[in-house]
């Protein structure tokens, strides 16, 4: 309770004390905003307690620092700039590979399609060759047929 109080006397520093009394909703939302305040003010303080920390430091120390800073920052580009690589070339092999495999399935599906229509057109014409009266034998030497699968047609 004694930090909904320091958020009241917050607010009447910061003249929203009215508007803490006015509803439930209102005071819900500025007490979430007070202690918004206060995780804003408690990593304040820690920044500026590092940064007094590295004030203190002598000049060689200071450079030291500075650079470790420097080399902390540059690592993390170049691991950033190493996981775009990455992720750049896992989705242009993912694309290639989609490509290809398109390309196959399309070559693979024309040869198919056409051994099936050459397959229909033998078919076909030892159908037209057996109606003409055309001897077995002959419309087997003609389309490759068995003369059991003319005899069937």
């Amino acid at each position: 309770m004694t930090g909904v109080l320091q958020l009241l006397e917050v607010f009447q520093i910061l003249g929203l004390h009215d508007k803490a009394h006015n509803g439930r909703k209102e005071r819900k939302q500025l007490i979430i905003a007070g202690r918004r305040l206060q995780v804003f003010v408690h990593i304040k303080r820690r920044a500026l307690e590092r940064l007094a920390a590295v004030a203190n430091l002598s000049e060689a120390n200071r450079v030291a620092y500075d650079k470790a800073v420097d080399r902390f920052y540059v690592s993390r580009i170049y691991e950033e700039d190493m996981q775009d690589r990455v992720e750049n070339a896992m989705r242009e092999g993912r694309e290639k590979g989609m490509q290809e495999g398109r390309e196959e399935g399309i070559k693979e599906g024309r040869e198919e399609g056409i051994k099936e229509g050459m397959a229909k057109s033998k078919l076909e014409d030892a159908q037209n060759l057996k109606r003409l009266g055309v001897s077995t034998d002959i419309i087997a030497k003609a389309t490759g047929l068995s003369p059991e699968e003319i005899a069937s047609l």
